[in-house]
């Protein structure tokens, strides 16, 4: 997800699972006298969904996760981890939000945290372990940042910081100051002014000091703003797109809805009547809507609920909730999810399969109700591929060998005292395969996709 290189050459890899640091000791070609070594949760780290890191004069590393900031003072050597000091900051820190999506270090070495709803601004004084002379500044809704307004990041040039966000590309003058707002400056650029389109997800500058920005969906747009960030009248732009909407070419799952059509590779694309969106959500594996009208995205960092508000192409409307292993998921990676008709959510992961009852407030995880289902209920492997919750009480599992289960819950998926489970493997007309697929067809049919094959089954209404 991210990447930044020390004073020594390692690289410092951020990644849905953890960090990874790498000494290929100069010699990138050469794997022979490479140094490695990955750090998670268990060593200090707030989440393992890394979004953005930066690496500070200090040779400190700074960490924007999902669940938190986190800092490592990693000592003279990185793979030595008996003096390494981590330290984390949440919202109750003064963190403006614990999902955080970028991080900078500006030149006074404040730590500048982008988050949906602005951006948190630390001065955490002499000492990072002594939190009583923190210092806490958000840039946010005063600076016309929107709630549901998501910042990526943050990048420094020449006293201004440049925000991009889900709504276009923020300037901010007199960043060197951020707690005295009198001498701030806001100057906020559209696609009006020129942009490609208002998902501006990073920002970078030459040596001219011309800005360019990553759109998602569009391309790169080029901008010279003439040194003067809050004079729009001088401004020049430029674009480069490619043609087509998909986002990547491997695409991992399709949802079709009246007018628009929703497609996963390295993101999550909507696309319909010449329009596109492009929604943040990790990188999506399935996707299915709830009669209550929530999209539900199974996705390499667990799974997300996304509320467009039936407005896809809208996204001043949305909000989104990232559920993970620490909510109530077996393995912080969902591999696929299928919305049953009481809107229980019923997820596919390498450790079993985990429901969730959202109570009917899925962006509310205060009331949630989660259960998990493995080897030992009577699941044939806790190694699910793909499922689909059929009706009201039963639910069919693929698995990676183990082809299929079936769990018919009767309707009460809390008490397992009324389970019952029927498997497929060997013995029945599927033999041992493994599964990737599966959907149950409006006759009730069940349509497997296995290795080697296709298959259709009709149980005839009786399990």
């Amino acid at each position: 997800t991210c990447l930044a290189i020390d004073s020594a050459g390692r690289k410092w890899v951020g990644t849905v699972r953890g960090v990874t640091v790498l000494d290929d000791g100069g010699t990138p070609a050469d794997r022979s006298d490479d140094r490695g070594a990955s750090f998670g949760t268990h060593d200090g780290l707030a989440d393992e969904t890394v979004n953005s890191l930066r690496i500070d004069e200090e040779g400190r590393v700074w960490f924007a996760t999902s669940g938190g900031l986190s800092v490592l003072a990693p000592g003279p050597d990185p793979f030595d981890a008996s003096d390494d000091v981590w330290t984390s900051f949440k919202t109750a820190d003064g963190l403006l939000a614990d999902a955080s999506q970028g991080v900078a270090v500006d030149e006074a070495g404040r730590v500048w945290i982008g988050a949906r709803g602005g951006v948190s601004i630390l001065d955490f004084g002499v000492s990072l372990s002594a939190r009583e002379d923190d210092a806490w500044t958000r840039i946010g809704s005063e600076h016309g940042i929107s709630s549901s307004t998501t910042c990526y990041g943050v990048t420094f040039r020449a006293g201004t910081a440049w925000i991009p966000t889900s709504k276009g590309l923020i300037a901010l003058g007199g960043a060197a100051t951020p707690s005295d707002a009198s001498d701030d400056r806001v100057t906020t650029f559209v696609t009006s002014d020129g942009l490609l389109g208002s998902n501006v997800r990073a920002v970078s500058f030459d040596s001219a000091g011309i800005a360019s920005c990553a759109v998602l969906p569009g391309g790169l747009s080029r901008l010279d703003f003439a040194g003067t960030p809050s004079d729009k009248s001088d401004d020049s732009w430029a674009s480069y797109v490619v043609e087509g909407w998909l986002p990547g070419a491997d695409v991992r799952t399709v949802l079709a809805e009246e007018g628009v059509t929703w497609t996963g590779s390295s993101g999550l694309t909507a696309f319909g009547g010449g329009r596109i969106a492009r929604f943040n959500v990790g990188i999506p594996l399935a996707l299915d809507r709830a009669d209550a009208g929530v999209l539900w995205v199974a996705t390499t960092g667990g799974l997300t609920a996304l509320d467009d508000a039936r407005t896809p192409f809208d996204t001043a409307d949305d909000m989104v909730t990232f559920f993970s292993a620490s909510d109530g998921l077996p393995v912080g990676y969902g591999r696929a999810v299928s919305v049953d008709p009481q809107n229980r959510v019923w997820v596919a992961t390498s450790a079993g399969i985990a429901m969730l009852d959202p109570m009917g407030t899925p962006h509310d995880k205060s009331d949630d109700r989660w259960a998990v289902f493995t080897t030992s209920d009577g699941l044939a492997s806790n190694n699910a591929n793909a499922l689909v919750a059929d009706g009201d009480r039963r639910v069919w599992i693929v698995h990676e060998s183990s082809s299929v289960s079936c769990l018919d819950h009767g309707g009460t998926p809390f008490d397992k005292a009324d389970d019952m489970w029927v498997l497929f493997g060997e013995g029945s007309p599927i033999g041992s395969a493994s599964g990737y697929s599966v959907v149950v067809d409006t006759a009730g049919v069940k349509w497997f996709g296995l290795c080697p094959g296709l298959f259709a089954f009709d149980d005839g209404g009786t399990l």
